[in-house]
C-alpha cells in the first residue's frame, strides 16, 4: 500500500440555498466515517452578519457544538469566503448557518469540499 494513498481526496462541489429567516438552517451534513474534510464556503452572496456553527455528534443522537464564528465581524476585513478543516473520528459532522436579520431573500451559498479517508 503506497502512503499516498489519502493524499488526495474527492472534490464536491454545490451550492447551499440559505433561507430569508433568523433561524439556525443545516447548511451540510457529514455522516460518520473516520475521514478528514477541508470545506470552502463563499459568502459573497450574504448581506447580513451570519453565525456560522460546527457540530460533532456525541452519541448517535444528540450534537455537541465545537465553533462559532460569526461573518464578517469575526473574519479579516474583505473576507468573502471561509476555509473549514475537520478531522472526523467516527461521529456525524455538522454545519449550521443563522443569519442575525433576514437576507431580504434565499441566498446561495457555493461551497466546495474535499474528503479523504483516514481508514
Amino acid at each position: 500500500m503506497s502512503w499516498t494513498k489519502n493524499l488526495r481526496g474527492v472534490v464536491t462541489p454545490g451550492t447551499y440555498s440559505h433561507p430569508n429567516s433568523v433561524a439556525e438552517q443545516d447548511a451540510l451534513i457529514f455522516a460518520a466515517a473516520q475521514q478528514e474534510i477541508s470545506l470552502r464556503l463563499d459568502f459573497v452572496n450574504l448581506v447580513q452578519n451570519t453565525t456560522i456553527r460546527e457540530y460533532e455528534q456525541v452519541d448517535g443522537a444528540n450534537y455537541q457544538q465545537i465553533s462559532a464564528k460569526v461573518w464578517p465581524t469575526d473574519f479579516d476585513t474583505g473576507t468573502k469566503g471561509i476555509d473549514i478543516h475537520f478531522v472526523q473520528a467516527n461521529a456525524d459532522y455538522k454545519i449550521t448557518l443563522q443569519s442575525a436579520v433576514a437576507e431580504g431573500g434565499a441566498k446561495n451559498i457555493p461551497y466546495r469540499y474535499e474528503v479523504r479517508s483516514l481508514s
